[in-house]
This record gives structure tokens, sequence and C-alpha cells, in this order.
């Protein structure tokens, strides 16, 4: 059974929340993955062999905790559904922009896990111009075998002053909890600029824990007029901790799965035991 937990943000946002896996598993590492799933829009096909790719990616990498965007729904497909049952997981959902009832399609932000999701909660994002344009920071309090961890989904606006306002927001969001944060997601900022870079000063951004010395690290590309493209990291996931509760061990961008217009970036942390 789905607990919908309704947001006082926005009226016509929920939180569908699934746990129906008890891991016993001893304190140890855990690996957390963040990726872009693309969804199909204006298409409503359920993108199977694009899907299976990225559960191999997931099985590859023993991951415990996924931070996923672009999450597609229709009235027959749920992919975050989907997912938590090959992947056996828990999963909290919200939905983003569109609407299933009226035009069988929406597409949002899920964080699946194998360890219990004690709540959710989710922050719609400033935005402008487009009414029909949002988005949102999806937050899923996980019960790990070291301890509780606030594990943190987002999308942010592509238009640079709405992108600094909503990182503003979730800044200021994520200083309030108690808990030890993993926040990761499309940025849509490239690491050149001031925002994520005052956030690299703040926060430990764990692809450059790991790789301080990686040149020009890519997670996506688009196609450019005359035949340029462009090519730069949108995708992000960091480490915020009041006090050293976990330790980076490993980090990095998969190459071999190639299942959105996006690369999944992973991490590996492991407790501090004092």
């Amino acid at each position: 059974m789905f607990t919908k937990i309704h947001s006082i943000l926005h009226p016509f946002n929920s939180i569908e929340l699934k746990n129906q896996i008890t891991q016993s598993d001893p304190c140890n590492s855990i690996t957390i993955l963040s990726a872009n799933l693309c969804h199909t829009w204006p298409k409503r096909d359920f993108p199977l062999e694009r899907l299976q790719k990225f559960v191999d990616l997931v099985h590859e990498k023993q991951a415990d905790i996924l931070l996923l965007q672009e999450v597609m729904r229709t009235s027959g497909d749920h992919v975050h559904d989907w997912l938590a049952s090959q992947l056996n997981m828990n999963a909290a959902y919200a939905r983003t922009n569109g609407d299933r009832q009226l035009i069988n399609f929406e597409e949002g932000l899920a964080v699946l896990s194998r360890f219990p999701i004690l709540q959710a909660e989710q922050r719609i994002l400033k935005s402008a111009f487009h009414p029909f344009v949002h988005r949102q920071a999806l937050a899923a309090q996980v019960e790990t075998p070291c301890g509780k961890i606030l594990a943190i989904s987002a999308h942010l606006s592509i238009t640079p002053w709405q992108n600094r306002r909503q990182l503003d927001q979730i800044q200021t969001w994520i200083e309030g909890q108690s808990h030890s944060t993993v926040l990761g997601g499309d940025f849509n900022a490239a690491e050149h600029t001031r925002r994520i870079a005052d956030m690299q000063h703040k926060w430990i951004d764990t692809l450059r824990r790991f790789n301080p010395t990686l040149r020009q690290p890519i997670t996506h590309s688009i196609n450019l007029p005359f035949g340029k493209m462009l090519r730069q990291r949108l995708d992000y996931i960091f480490l915020i901790q009041r006090e050293p509760k976990w330790a980076v061990l490993e980090s990095g961008i998969d190459l071999a799965h190639r299942f959105s217009d996006h690369l999944a970036i992973w991490t590996r942390l492991a407790p501090i035991l004092t």
C-alpha cells in the first residue's frame, strides 16, 4: 500500500512512499547513485531498454540509495514502481510536471533505497516565466545500518538566475537539518559557475573529494547549431554534515551504461567510527 503525504507547499503535489524491504545489514559502507533518467515526453512509451541498462548499472555498483530525476509516469507505467520491483528497493516519489489524469503523462523525482525510508518531504523551488514547468527537491530520511541519513534528489532550472535562487533555497533547507545529508541530482549548472564553486567550498563534492585532479568531468552532452557540441558537468552528489560521520571512499562517473542523455554519478561512503 502507498502512504500519501500531501505537501502544504504545492496543492497539486504529494509524495508517495512505499516501504516493502527491511534490511538487517551490519554497519558498513553505502553506495549512492544519482541519475537523470530522461523521460520520453511527448511520447508516452515505457523506455524498457534504457531502464534495463540502468538496472544493470545499479546491480554492478551495488547501489544502496538512488537519487533520480525525470522519473516518468503514465496511467499504465510507473517507472519508480518498476525500478523498486526490479531492484527490491523501497521508494518515495513526487510529481513535478505533467498530469497523468489530464494528459496521461507526468514526470518527477524519486528516492529509492535498500533501507527503510522513514519519512519524505518535498520543496517546490521558486520558478518563473512558465507556469507549467516546475522544479523541486525531494528528501527521504533513510534508516541505514549506521544511522539516519537524509537523501535528497533535486532537479533545478536551466535559467541561471532562477538556478541561483533555487540553490539558495536548498541550502537554507539543508542547514536546518540535523542528520547527515547527501544531495544529488541534475543541477543544470556547470562546475565552473560561481554558485557551484560556492557549494564546493562549503560542502563536500564527492566526485572532487576522490578525484581532485580530474580534468573537465562531463555528465551531459547536447548538440548545438553548426555541428558543435556542448559537453559539461551538470550532475553532482554533495555530502553535508555538521560533524564528520561519513568519509568518501570512492566516487565516479559511469561511462559504460548509456541509458539517458546524462551519465550517472556515484559515490561510496564509509562511516567514521569513533
